[in-house]
């Protein structure tokens, strides 16, 4: 297409106007790039590769956002990015007065600045004229993850959490079938909620636990990524196969950079906040089952998207004790002295196995499982049964929750 096709803003003519054909100022940088773009009124798009610049709305508004000063006709633009990084911090002290405020109705505020990794890919399937869309909040125009989005990966990592505890293969196909039909543990129930399900005689219930959105520190950089098809007859037509002499078709999109500099010295950090109820975070098991999945959702299952190729994962050492509100706004860190962090399992079965000398116990629900080889646990009325029988003993137990593993304290 020519440089020379006619172009125009699908907006009001006086906002046109104010913004020319670059804009200057400070500006809401999301509407910039969501609703004010050029098309070509041939074929009312906007393509990302194009003799006429202003029809590469991706290129022209990463160089804005970064701070440099594209050039369209012989005029540059440049965005002010001084405003949006007032309203950011107005949005953090916001979120934090809310927190606040919900600390005084029984709810522990959890906040934690987690560094960024890799490249955050967020908004990718938005709707755009380029097909390659991104998500920005409408009042900052500062990237954000939504609170959404944490939830249903924190949701995912609490739930492959609690199936790596299952060992016996038969109990975790039952328990992958119940996920897959929405029947969730009473635990699960009360962190994220669930929906009615009639056959399994659940109500649908709301989770106990907020999630806000996740914003940055500081406004970040954006940097440019690529996917490329390189079967495109194959995968547009299905006229023939995926053949190596078909032309390979490089699409740009776009992603939060994890470095605020270019020598990757400087690390972007985000703000994850969470509002818990105080019954919940008095439960030691039920809370240190919280913050893990929390842990393994930014560190091993990533937000956005691309994260299949290691997208949108964030540093692994999360400390798991949280920046706690505290006085208002002011922020401390929140490290409580060392707890034992006890579960009681009620009914619990007992098993001997004398190849190894292990002793394991399994919650009454078999999804937990301790083992020792201590005999001394054993309260001596129980040794018949199980040692010389080697029957199955049930009894309430005691142990000592380290993540994932449970290490034997008591038998009652």
């Amino acid at each position: 297409m020519e440089s020379n096709v006619t172009v125009l803003r699908p907006v009001n003519k006086d906002v046109n106007n104010a913004l020319g054909e670059l804009p200057n100022g400070a500006f809401n940088f999301g509407l910039f790039f969501n609703k004010w773009f050029f098309v070509d009124t041939r074929s009312w798009k906007c393509p990302t590769v194009n003799a006429n610049p202003l029809l590469n709305n991706l290129d022209i508004s990463i160089k804005l956002f970064n701070g440099e000063k594209p050039s369209v006709n012989g005029k540059s633009g440049f965005w002010d990015s001084s405003v949006a990084k007032t309203e950011l911090e107005k949005k953090s002290k916001q979120l934090d007065g809310i927190s606040a405020m919900y600390e005084k109705m029984g709810y522990v505020a959890f906040r934690k600045e987690v560094s960024l990794a890799s490249a955050l890919v967020i908004g990718l399937g938005n709707e755009h004229p380029t097909e390659k869309g991104f998500r920005f909040d409408w009042t900052t125009g500062s990237p954000f993850i939504p609170s959404s989005s944490i939830k249903g990966v924190v949701r995912l990592a609490y739930l492959v959490n609690e199936l790596r505890r299952i060992e016996d293969e038969k109990e975790a196909e039952i328990f992958s079938d119940d996920v897959v039909d929405g029947k969730l543990s009473v635990d699960a129930k009360m962190v994220f909620g669930s929906g009615e399900l009639k056959r399994a005689k659940q109500g649908a219930s709301r989770g106990k636990v907020i999630f806000l959105d996740a914003f940055p520190v500081v406004l970040p950089k954006l940097k440019p990524e690529i996917m490329t098809c390189h079967y495109q007859d194959y995968l547009m037509d299905g006229k023939r196969g995926p053949t190596e002499d078909q032309q390979p078709n490089p699409q740009q999109f776009w992603a939060v950079s994890p470095y605020l500099d270019e020598n990757g010295e400087k690390p972007l950090k985000f703000i994850f906040r969470m509002l818990i109820p105080k019954y919940i975070t008095a439960d030691q098991a039920r809370f240190s089952a919280l913050k893990m999945a929390l842990k393994s959702a930014l560190s091993e299952h990533g937000l956005g998207a691309k994260t299949a190729i290691g997208h949108g994962r964030f540093d692994s050492g999360l400390i798991l004790n949280p920046d706690r509100l505290q006085n208002g706004n002011k922020h401390t860190e929140f490290v409580p002295e060392p707890v034992q962090i006890i579960d009681f399992w009620e009914k619990a079965t007992l098993r001997f196995t004398p190849n190894n000398g292990e002793i394991s116990v399994h919650s009454s629900d078999q999804r937990k499982k301790a083992i020792f080889k201590n005999k001394e646990f054993v309260p001596e009325i129980l040794h018949k049964k199980l040692f010389k029988d080697r029957k199955p003993v049930i009894a309430n137990v005691k142990v000592e929750v380290h993540g994932n593993l449970y290490k034997m304290i008591k038998i009652v």
